[in-house]
């Protein structure tokens, strides 16, 4: 017990690290998309402002146009790979509240093994000689989650918020069903690691788990549906949100940066410990080991054995 909490803490201190990183490089592109931003405004008011002698004197009208061509290809170019450029172009694709609710309750999770073998190199750096994953397999899963908080939060952003667009970020919560469930992983975790820890001198192990959207049969199109989306509010997309408009925005109208805060104003990222989604595995084909009683209510502890998943940070609990 103590060797997995040990592991999970420094997974869980890698994670908060990346957290940092990810920011810092966040505001570096943001600062630099501003700069650039602001050079295409400086060019423009320039040659308003200075029109006559930079079309006579062919010194400064070369050196204004080499100056403002290449400030203008970068501006397009980060413009085309911007993060809310490749985010309207998905705007079709997104989600209604209740589908992405659905989806996530009809979907199966999948669990994955990795075990990474390394060896010490010659300045005490880590030499990585192979990665192996495989993934846990189970009969069938069965979705337990309490829908009366989740059902709440929705009908609080329909009805009490003036944004359109949401990213939720899920908690997923894994039971094995009963104990044979648990033994079955326990033992196919064992061959995995067996099979591979011999590769070379060190090796670790993760269980990596997510929720699998590929193979749903629903009326729906949920295909390659992305978890990490936006998911509408409203039934309606709001005025010039399309990547046509961010077109123009970009070329006839240079001033990308003032569109992206009018789009990110209408978008919001909602973090909640208590939007969790429950599912019971079971290598038995017995409905899960589970008994429903006449009021429809799930017998039994369903909270027995463990494996929980938060924020894709893994946590193996052994009793």
């Amino acid at each position: 017990m103590e060797e997995i909490k040990y592991k999970f803490d420094q997974i869980e201190k890698h994670s908060n690290n990346y957290t940092y990183l990810y920011s810092i490089f966040t505001y570096i592109i943001w600062l630099w998309n501003w700069t650039i931003q602001l050079l295409i405004w400086f060019w423009i008011f320039l040659l308003m402002w200075d029109f006559e002698n930079i079309i006579a004197d062919n010194k400064y009208l070369n050196s204004y146009c080499v100056y403002t061509s290449v400030t203008f290809m970068v501006y397009i170019l980060n413009g085309f790979c911007s993060h809310t450029f490749s985010t309207l172009c998905e705007v079709p694709k997104f989600k209604t509240l209740t589908q992405y609710k659905d989806t996530l309750f009809l979907s199966n999770p999948k669990i994955m093994f990795k075990i990474e073998n390394y060896h010490e190199g010659k300045n005490k750096n880590k030499v990585i000689t192979g990665i192996e994953s495989e993934e846990f397999k189970y009969l069938s899963a069965r979705d337990i989650t309490d829908m009366t908080y989740i059902n709440i939060i929705i009908s609080e952003l329909i009805t009490n918020t003036d944004k359109h667009y949401v990213k939720f970020f899920i908690n997923l919560e894994l039971h094995s069903a009963d104990i044979k469930t648990k033994l079955d992983y326990e033992s196919q975790k064992t061959e995995f690691i067996n099979r591979y820890k011999a590769n070379d001198i060190n090796n670790n192990f993760t269980s990596v788990s997510n929720l699998d959207f590929n193979n749903l049969n629903t009326e729906n199109d949920f295909n390659n549906f992305n978890i990490n989306a936006y998911v509408k509010i409203k039934d309606e997309d709001p005025m010039y949100i399309s990547y046509t408009s961010y077109l123009v925005f970009l070329f006839l109208i240079p001033a990308i940066e003032l569109y992206k805060i009018y789009f990110n104003s209408l978008c919001f990222e909602y973090k909640a410990d208590k939007f969790l989604i429950v599912k019971d595995v079971s290598t038995s084909n017995r409905n899960l080991g589970l008994v429903v009683g006449d009021d429809g209510e799930v017998e039994g502890d369903t909270k027995s054995n463990t494996i929980n998943i938060k924020d894709n940070i893994n946590k193996i609990f052994v009793s």
